[in-house]
This record gives structure tokens, C-alpha cells and sequence, in this order.
């Protein structure tokens, strides 16, 4: 679940329960609690002033953690090859040219 969509059920619910959920910090409280516990993490424990800052905050973190995981996963690619050019499969002898023969074997014919 992203950010947004957290935010959104979290409003959505919060207008059914408004006397559960009272304004400024304890809300955003309540609010930063229901986040994924890598954002919780992120956030390092500092609390947010408003609900506003809270979400801005998660919003920011959320981002970053995304643009981490898409670098994480390219270098991924990179590292272990999606081309051709890193087949190992190949089991063709190579030529070595010091003794003018094919793989150990003298040519035939």
C-alpha cells in the first residue's frame, strides 16, 4: 500500500471516529503508527507537529525508499547480465594460435 493510499483510508476512517482521533500531534501520532515499519524507521522517531507534516514527511520518505529499490534492482540487472554477451554456454573449443591447433586436436583432412 503507497502512501497516498494509506493517507486516504486513514481520512476516509478518521471521519467515522473523529473522537477517537483528536488533532495535532496525537494525530499525527496515530497517523505515523499505521505506516509500513520501514517508514516508521525512517522517520527515526522524531514525532511530527501536524498530520500535515507527518504525511509530508512519510510522502518524502516513501520516494526515496522507492527510487532506492529501482536502483537496487537495476544494478541487479547489470550485475549479473541480460545480454547475450555474458552467454557462458558456449562450448565451442577456442583456437589457440601458439601451436597452430584447434583445442589440442590436429585438423583433419
Amino acid at each position: 500500500m503507497t502512501v497516498q493510499e494509506y493517507t486516504d483510508k486513514f481520512i476516509e476512517l478518521s471521519r467515522f471516529a473523529s473522537n477517537l482521533i483528536p488533532m495535532g500531534k496525537e494525530k499525527a501520532r496515530k497517523y505515523a503508527k499505521g505506516l509500513t515499519f520501514k517508514i516508521q524507521k525512517s522517520l527515526g522517531g522524531i514525532p511530527s507537529k501536524t498530520f500535515q507534516e507527518a504525511y509530508e514527511r512519510a510522502l518524502n520518505i516513501f520516494d526515496i525508499l522507492q527510487t532506492e529499490e529501482e536502483v537496487l534492482e537495476r544494478n541487479k540487472r547489470k550485475q549479473f547480465g541480460s545480454g547475450p554477451q555474458q552467454a557462458s554456454g558456449d562450448n565451442k573449443p577456442r583456437y589457440d594460435n601458439k601451436d597452430n591447433n584447434w583445442g589440442g586436436k590436429q585438423p583433419q583432412g
